[in-house]
């Protein structure tokens, strides 16, 4: 991942990202629920979790 904002950063850090490690498309992957939220980092962590559900849905109903 390569992130270049100067805030949020803390999405970069292997122990965060590791939380997507095996999740689904069915996985709720909410924010405060399913993904810990990082202070000062919010948007980044919300559009991660959604990008991450988008992916996740998109490989299940196009490519598998």
């Amino acid at each position: 991942m390569d992130y270049r904002e100067s805030y949020g950063y803390e999405v970069r850090n292997p122990a965060w990202r590791k939380q997507f490690i095996g999740k689904t498309y069915a996985a709720p992957l909410s924010l405060d629920k399913d993904v810990r939220n990082i202070s000062g980092a919010t948007l980044s962590c919300r559009h991660i979790a959604q990008g991450v559900k988008r992916v996740l849905t998109t490989y299940v109903t196009a490519l598998k």
